[in-house]
């Protein structure tokens, strides 16, 4: 500062110090004036103290006359304070205290710091174990006691810490789950709802608390299956089994995850195992689902039937018996078995479904229908039910019904190959050739390589008159399966309808010609199929392919009860097949062909020869009559659908349906 000299009053006030006033002499330039002032302040410094360590990872709270401190060491004005000092885990203290200037005051709290402490009545999942706190064992479960608030509880003999929270002054009762129970638990309920991925989270933390636990092992083994992982899933199963190797539930459990790797032997080996152990309805069940896989029919109805030994009630032995007997035929004991599934469960949809499926094969589509109609009334989207009806509408002649219905079950199912597929054979067998190829096509871009689905295709290609694309279908077939008879005969008959064409009227126009009525061949609608051995007598049948039908080009020569000759003749039956009366007829043809219906009867009319006897002849038709005592025939004098007494003898003819 600049000043002139002699004698200079200088006055100072700061903060926390005395004011100054005082006269001093300037005697020359730059002249340095030394001032102290005298502090009106002190210190004030807190001591912590903690008991047993308790609490030291948290500082104590400070308030002097009302005003918080972040530090237990303070600069003060001097004054008197009334202080507070308080901790989650401590008692509050209060104390008083005088700052004086210029001094530092030292507060210690040892002996005034006493632990907050709360009620305790602990229990663990069995009684005995250890209870510990801050390391020190103060009792056994089920404890009961005065407990730091801050205390470390551990309980059991691997100290596993408590989770409980005291209260002050009060008293809390807590029940222990170990951490390995908690996840464990955790892991369970996760699966059970569809988390397989947490629930693997939590088994691994749980198996890492115990490693050799069997079934920890197995539960995320189940995960792991449900999620499609099975070689990690047996990995697990493998590892539960190396603990126990006769833990039945580890081997069935594997064996289910075989069979989604379609190892079904391999699945076969641990259900026998584990029916070793006891005898287990489960694995008997499972066992009879691997040997229905593998085709095995007679093997997997022995084992459904040991199965409903031990639980006669059980709807789902019943209704994969009832699949087995589907699988060798016999449609009437599978019938007898969705019956009985349905007594126990009448909204079964499967037994439901699949009774129409076996009512489908006998030929009684509209029995097939009733059933497949009650299923849609449980569930109006039930795809099984939709696409199968289809068929049967199908197998009925129903073809706009049955377009319905794959329509249905397209929009649940965009990729719905068979529904696709069998769309387009409805397409086709309405003549509308354009969206049977669509269809078609759509089918191939799911499974290109499906070579009925080419075949067809072609020969709706043949009903366009579009023959080149037609013979590269029929090619493209016969490199999937050389042996395609279809294939190969369309491709010939092709072949010959485009050499002919070169020799006629089309020789100068170009070709191939519109599809017409006038220049599309019939062979657009028929060929000539491969030969039916029948297994039963080992008679040889010629067939015939209309539309996506097979028909037998002969009448049916099976020895069948109550059936006979032509005028009792054998010759007459080399000739033109046994005559039958219409109960009979329905259940002669050979196992996978049915007696047409009326439907299909008009289908044919126009397509295919049949003999005669003499001037006239008879075909029965599986269409009842409203008469109890009358079916229909095809007259082969005007090819017209009559009807005639159910005792009367007729010819078969037998179909194959798709």
């Amino acid at each position: 500062m600049n000043c002139q000299g002699g004698s200079v009053r200088i006055t100072a006030n700061l903060e926390q110090y005395e004011r100054i006033d005082t006269t001093v002499s300037i005697k020359q330039d730059n002249q340095r004036i030394h001032i102290r002032m005298k502090a009106n302040f002190g210190f004030l410094e807190i001591k912590p103290a903690y008991s047993d360590g308790i609490g030291k990872d948290e500082q104590w709270s400070l308030t002097l006359n009302g005003q918080s401190f972040y530090s237990l060491e303070n600069k003060l004005p001097a004054d008197k304070y009334k202080g507070e000092l308080s901790h989650k885990c401590y008692e509050d203290i209060s104390f008083n205290i005088a700052v004086n200037k210029g001094k530092r005051q030292v507060f210690d709290m040892a002996k005034q710091v006493k632990l907050k402490k709360g009620g305790l009545v602990l229990k663990a999942e069995k009684n005995g174990e250890p209870v510990f706190v801050n390391g020190k064992q103060v009792g056994k479960t089920p404890f009961s006691g005065s407990v730091p608030l801050c205390a470390v509880i551990e309980v059991g003999k691997g100290k596993e810490k408590v989770d409980v929270v005291l209260e002050h002054n009060g008293r809390v009762e807590y029940t222990h789950e170990y951490a390995y129970k908690v996840l464990f638990n955790r892991g369970v309920e996760y699966g059970n709802k569809g988390n397989y991925d947490q629930a693997i989270e939590d088994f691994n933390e749980a198996l890492r608390i115990k490693p050799d636990d069997k079934v920890a092992l197995y539960y995320r083994a189940g995960a792991y299956r449900f999620k499609g992982n099975y070689d990690r899933a047996i990995e697990d199963y493998n590892a539960a089994l190396r603990i126990e190797p006769d833990y039945q539930d580890a081997l069935r459990a594997r064996g289910l995850a075989y069979v989604g790797k379609g190892n079904y032997d391999r699945a076969i080996e641990d259900y026998t195992a584990a029916l070793r152990i006891k005898p287990d309805l489960l694995a008997l069940l499972f066992r009879g689902v691997a040997y229905y896989n593998k085709g095995n029919y007679d093997r997997a109805i022995e084992d459904y039937t040991a199965a409903l030994r031990i639980k006669p009630d059980h709807q789902y032995a019943l209704y994969w018996r009832g699949l087995a007997y589907v699988g060798k035929g016999n449609y009437d004991r599978a019938i007898e078995d969705y019956n009985a599934a349905l007594r126990i469960k009448p909204d079964y949809l499967e037994a439901l479904s699949y009774r129409g499926f076996a009512y489908a094969k006998k030929g009684n589509d509209d029995r097939a229908i009733e059933d497949y109609n009650a299923a849609l009334r449980i569930k109006p989207d039930y795809l099984d039910a939709l696409y199968h009806r289809g068929l049967a509408y199908y197998a009925k002649g129903n073809y706009d019904r049955a377009i319905e219905d794959f329509n249905a079950a397209l929009r649940i199912k965009p990729d719905h190959y068979n529904a696709l597929y069998d769309r387009g054979g409805m397409y086709y067998n309405k003549g509308n050739y354009d969206r049977a190829i669509e269809d078609f096509n759509a089918a191939l871009r799911i499974k290109p390589d499906h070579q009925y689905a080419l075949y067809w295709r072609g020969m709706a290609y043949v009903g366009k008159g579009n023959y080149d694309r037609a013979i590269e279908d029929f090619e493209a077939t016969l490199k999937i399966d050389p042996n395609n008879t279809l294939a190969r005969n369309s491709l010939e008959k092709i072949h010959q309808i485009k050499a002919r064409a070169k020799s006629n009227s089309y020789a100068n126009e170009s070709y191939p010609p519109p599809a017409t009525q006038a220049n599309t061949p019939n062979y657009a609608n028929v060929s000539y199929g491969s030969i039916l051995t029948d297994s039963r007598d080992g008679k040889k049948y010629k067939t015939v392919v209309i539309g996506r039908q097979i028909w037998m080009a002969e009448n049916l020569n099976y020895n069948a009860s109550g059936s006979k000759c032509h005028d009792n003749l054998e010759s007459n039956c080399d000739i033109y097949g046994r005559l039958y009366n219409w109960n009979t007829a329905k259940k002669a043809c050979p196992k996978g062909w049915f007696l047409p219906n009326n439907a299909e009867w008009e289908g044919l009319k126009s397509s295919v020869h049949v003999g005669n006897v003499g001037s006239s002849g008879y075909w029965w038709s599986h269409t009842d009559t409203e008469r109890s005592y009358s079916a229909y025939v095809l007259r082969y004098v005007d090819w017209s659908l009559s009807y005639d007494g159910k005792s009367s003898l007729h010819s078969v003819r037998c179909l194959r349906r798709p």
